[in-house]
């Protein structure tokens, strides 16, 4: 973390992570100064936590002031990589980020 902070100073650090396990399903999307926590329905795959968790910090850049730089920080490849796939019509949670 140290390294981004060295590479972009002054940008707002937006950090997304997914769990599952036996209570339940669900995400955050953390920001400087908040904490956003999602519950999801238990069947729902770890794969769609994850690209909501992106979907949700991606709301958070657009609403935030134009002057201010922002960058999203997960650990999940994946829907990073379904983004910017044209082949995503199997996965409607990318459609819905690629809007």
């Amino acid at each position: 973390m140290e390294i981004i902070h060295q590479q972009f100073p002054e940008y707002t650090q937006i950090h997304t992570d997914a769990s599952k396990n036996t209570n339940g399903i669900g995400f955050s999307v953390i920001t400087n100064q908040e904490n956003h926590l999602f519950q999801l329905l238990f069947s729902t795959s770890i794969y769609t936590a994850e690209t909501y968790a992106i979907y949700e910090a991606l709301k958070i850049v657009l609403s935030s002031n134009p002057k201010n730089c922002s960058i999203i920080i997960s650990d999940s490849e994946r829907p990073q990589v379904s983004c910017g796939s044209p082949h995503t019509s199997g996965f409607p949670e990318t459609r819905k980020l690629t809007l």
